[in-house]
Formats: structure tokens, C-alpha cells, sequence
């Protein structure tokens, strides 16, 4: 018996590698993570400067016609008043502006929701009641 637990000694469960290498795994993935959230944060913050010249365009009227892009767009939240975080980092390499100098479009972005509806469940009406939402797209009459 001796013999057999001293060679068993010297050997590495199964089980260990397999959580060494999700361990390096996930170490890799987050430190890439971090590098493309620390360049995202360096890239934002370039428009800062330029946050209120881009939320001065909402006192423009809407124009008529079919919507287009002139040159790279960047995305403005404008009740937060910065850039847009959510939908700025997905646009295309092509369509986005990495910065100030390249912006030729300004999207002007207002986030919101309103109640349109409700679910109840187990006949307790006022502990089991949870709203759903909709979207609403900004009055484009209302003006800042």
C-alpha cells in the first residue's frame, strides 16, 4: 500500500488541472476586459471638452427629410450630458469617431421608459405587481 500512495504523490489530479486553466483562463479574459474598458474610459473622456458645443444642437429645429449621416458620429446622452456609454462603444469601427476632430454627426440620445402595462401573480396584488415597460422615443417638440 505504501508503494502506491508515494507514486500517487508525485501526480496531479485531473481535476486540478482542469481548474488551472479556467483559472488562467478567466485571468486572461479579464485582464483583456480591463484594458478595453480603460482605453473605452480614456476614449470618452476626449469629447468632454466638446459635450456642451454637441447638446447645443438640440435647440436646433428637426429637419425634414430621410435621416443621414455626414462623416463619423458619436453618440450623446443628453439628459446625463456625456457620451452615450451604451450605444457609443457599439457603433462600427467605420461609423464611430475615436475623436473630437473626426465628429462630422452628432446622435443626440434621451433614455426613458413609462409604465404600459402590469403582471400580477399569486392574487397578491400589491406585493406581486411588476410594471412593464416600453421604450418611448423622445418628443421631438420638446424642447430644453
Amino acid at each position: 500500500m505504501r508503494c502506491c500512495a508515494g507514486a500517487q504523490a508525485g501526480k496531479v489530479h485531473p481535476i486540478v488541472w482542469v481548474i488551472l486553466t479556467l483559472a488562467v483562463f478567466l485571468g486572461v479574459r479579464f485582464a483583456q476586459s480591463f484594458m478595453a474598458f480603460s482605453r473605452q474610459d480614456a476614449q470618452l473622456t476626449l469629447f468632454k471638452p466638446h459635450i456642451e458645443s454637441y447638446l447645443a444642437l438640440t435647440s436646433l429645429p428637426a429637419a425634414d427629410g430621410a435621416p443621414y449621416i455626414r462623416g463619423r458620429l458619436v453618440t450623446v446622452d443628453v439628459d446625463n450630458r456625456l457620451v452615450d456609454y451604451w450605444t457609443y462603444p457599439k457603433l462600427s469601427e467605420e461609423l464611430r469617431a475615436a475623436d473630437p476632430a473626426r465628429v462630422g454627426t452628432v446622435g443626440l440620445v434621451s433614455w426613458g421608459k413609462k409604465q404600459a402595462g402590469g403582471l400580477c401573480g399569486g392574487g397578491n396584488r400589491s406585493a406581486d405587481r411588476r410594471g412593464v415597460y416600453q421604450h418611448r422615443r423622445p418628443d421631438p417638440d420638446r424642447r430644453r
